[in-house]
């Protein structure tokens, strides 16, 4: 009776330890996952932050003070992602930009409106030139398919200083 109770006890010592190996190996697998699992969201993270300070275009050029005419349209992307240059026209007007009124606002308060970090969506409200009437499209602002028109930080600086010209967005 007492070998018998050695030996079941060395038989449950034998399997704890068993047990104890195998938890510690599922740990040890589990914290491996975790770092890689990790290093992968820091990377997206990276990649987000990077996408999210840049500075998207939405495909036309606009007079940089009031009225605020259309002088090119040249990327115009609507909500699906799909080249719309047919929808706006050179000569009109941007009337509002998600519902606010711009006429008589200086640029430094209506460009910030019409730029943000690709993917955003804008909805823009035109004037037909010659009285034609107000239209609406929903722009998605996007990284430029021409390299002509991207935007970087850079440029910002060196595009405050050029009032002359249409300005990009």
């Amino acid at each position: 009776l007492v070998e018998a109770e050695r030996l079941l006890l060395e038989s449950h010592r034998e399997l704890a330890g068993e047990r104890a190996q195998r938890r510690d190996a599922g740990v040890d697998d589990l914290l491996e996952a975790g770092k890689r699992r990790e290093a992968l969201l820091k990377q997206q993270i990276a990649a987000l932050s990077e996408h999210v300070h840049q500075r998207g275009v939405l495909g036309i050029s606009v007079n940089p003070g009031p009225p605020y005419t259309v002088e090119d349209v040249y990327e115009l992307v609507d909500e699906t992602g799909a080249i719309c240059n047919h929808r706006v026209f050179v000569g009109d007007e941007v009337a509002a930009v998600d519902g606010f009124r711009i006429a008589n606002h200086e640029p430094e308060e209506v460009f910030p409106l019409l730029m943000g970090p690709p993917g955003t969506l804008v909805e823009v409200v035109f004037r037909r030139e010659n009285g034609g009437g107000e239209y609406s499209v929903i722009i998605q602002s996007h990284i430029a398919i021409d390299p002509a028109h991207r935007h970087d930080e850079e440029e910002d600086e060196e595009d405050e200083e050029e009032d002359e010209a249409g300005t990009l967005i």
